[in-house]
């Protein structure tokens, strides 16, 4: 296997942006915004619709009350809640305000060149509506792994950084195999409620994290999006 697994952790804006980025992350310093492929209709944001064109993701279709976000970087596709918001990471990286950007940065004391620094290489990130203070996300970020690593191996690198792994599980999705961690960590108030996931896509491995307040939330997002995990 090429590649060494090591966490990622952004400082105090490591509960936001999640754990479990794996080491050597590339494709580029500037993450690419969200963008999608319909057959009729594209929405403002640039997300694929429920009518979406199958054939960007073979017989996978849209669950109810989720949309489609696409990480255009590594040719991901996947669905999210539909009240779920796609950061334009560009505009945040060149300081431009942004209001739900501007509420979740509020709720939870981190300021906008720590969740900038945060969003550095990343593909792509989507937040929830702010619960209490945190804003639920999930984030996609390119490695260079060559291969699917064992399990155990990112539960040790994320218990290693202060996180409490619980069972890892390899998953199968649309794309093929998978791994999977849950584990939670505190971060002062918070208790979150994360799930790593690294997968193999159409242009390379990628680490997918999964953050959230709620054990049970946090489960079903990240079951949604490994149902759904298909190529753009």
């Amino acid at each position: 296997m090429r590649g060494s697994l090591r966490v990622l952790v952004s400082g105090s804006a490591a509960a936001l942006v999640g754990l479990g980025a794996l080491t050597g992350c590339s494709g580029g310093d500037t993450p690419a915004q969200e963008s999608g492929t319909t057959t009729s209709s594209t929405s403002p944001a640039g997300e694929a619709t429920a009518s979406a064109s199958p054939s960007a993701a073979g017989a996978v279709e849209l669950p109810a009350d989720s949309r489609w976000v696409t990480a255009t970087e590594s040719g991901l596709r996947f669905a999210v809640p539909d009240d779920w918001t796609s950061i334009d990471a560009e505009k945040v990286l060149a300081g431009e305000s942004n209001p739900t950007v501007d509420q979740m940065l509020k709720a939870m004391g981190v300021t906008q060149e720590q969740f900038a620094q945060g969003l550095k290489g990343m593909d792509l990130m989507v937040i929830g509506p702010v619960d209490g203070n945190f804003a639920p996300n999930v984030n996609v970020l390119p490695n260079v792994l060559s291969e699917l690593p064992p399990a155990a191996k990112l539960a040790s690198e994320l218990s290693s950084v202060g996180a409490t792994p619980g069972t890892p599980s390899d998953e199968t999705t649309p794309l093929g195999p998978a791994i999977l961690v849950p584990y939670s960590l505190t971060n002062g108030q918070l208790d979150i409620k994360g799930r790593s996931i690294v997968v193999g896509g159409p242009n390379g491995f990628v680490t997918i994290s999964v953050s959230h307040v709620d054990e049970t939330a946090a489960d079903a997002v990240a079951d949604t999006l490994l149902s759904t995990l298909s190529a753009a």
